[in-house]
């Protein structure tokens, strides 16, 4: 199990000393150009497909629309297909994702008040993300088939902190404007959320999970498929365990919910509330 420094995916926004508030109070209409141009490269590809049809006099009787993703989309389902069939995924194909994806994070940091440095397209100024290369021969080929469907918990929670990350921006809005600075307690509001699909509870103590926990410095950590019931997750007679690490850890907050039927993936989070 990596440690936290070697992350597959790793985001880092540099702070703002100070923030113009000009620039601030008219960020929305500032920002129009560059939204229409990452618009116009997620969205480049799109079709749209209008049909009707008519009866013999005439005269329309049903009308339908259909439209096709644009690049993005395309390109990761493109990637599913390739790995799936033929476990394979082009370089070019993954380096055009990683730069869509920091030009991305880059307007996102500058609508997010992160920043006064208008997004180039090129440069990669503030925003830091890096991901990693995959080996795609370790990877489950079938698994990019259904990923989206297991993502489902991730998106419901990525809604409700997207809700809580508008009003963050609101509030900063304000701040800015009458301080001429983003306070770092809101800058950092939106927290570091690490989840593990840890595939067996006892396979990932042993695989270094515990160290990778004590280095940890994520406010949520969520670990599913951890396959033991609740007598497993808290027997003493495994001290080295996830558990046993995670309760020597500052205030630990380890949460689960009770034990399933037997043979139950299960799930269980460490905060630090």
């Amino acid at each position: 199990m990596p440690d936290s420094a070697a992350y597959a995916a790793r985001l880092d926004i540099d702070y703002p000393e100070s923030l113009d508030r000009m620039s601030t109070f008219l960020r929305l209409f500032l920002a129009l150009p560059i939204l229409v141009i990452i618009g116009l490269i997620g969205g480049a590809g799109e079709t749209v497909v209008n049909s009707e049809t008519m009866n013999q006099a005439g005269d329309i009787i049903s009308r339908s629309r259909d439209a096709s993703g644009g690049i993005a989309f395309n390109l990761a389902l493109a990637t599913a297909l390739m790995i799936a069939f033929r476990q394979r995924y082009p370089r070019w194909w993954f380096d055009f994702q990683l730069e869509l994806a920091r030009f991305g994070n880059r307007v996102g940091a500058y609508m997010g008040l992160l920043t006064d440095q208008y997004p180039s397209t090129v440069e990669e100024q503030t925003v830091h993300l890096e991901v990693d290369y995959p080996d795609v021969a370790t990877l489950n080929r079938w698994l990019p088939l259904v990923k989206w469907l297991l993502a489902i918990p991730h998106y419901v929670a990525l809604a409700l902190l997207s809700v809580l990350a508008l009003f963050a921006v609101i509030l900063a809005w304000f701040a800015i404007l009458f301080t001429g600075r983003r306070r770092r307690t809101p800058h950092y509001a939106a927290m570091r959320i690490d989840s593990w699909n840890v595939n067996g509870l006892r396979a990932c103590a042993k695989k270094g999970f515990c160290d990778w926990l004590h280095a940890s410095d994520a406010d949520i950590v969520g670990v599913q498929e951890v396959r033991a019931r609740d007598g497993c997750r808290r027997s003493s007679r495994r001290p080295r365990g996830i558990y046993a690490a995670a309760k020597e850890l500052p205030d630990p907050g380890i949460r689960h919910p009770p034990p399933g039927a037997p043979g139950s993936t299960g799930r269980s989070s460490r905060d630090r509330a």
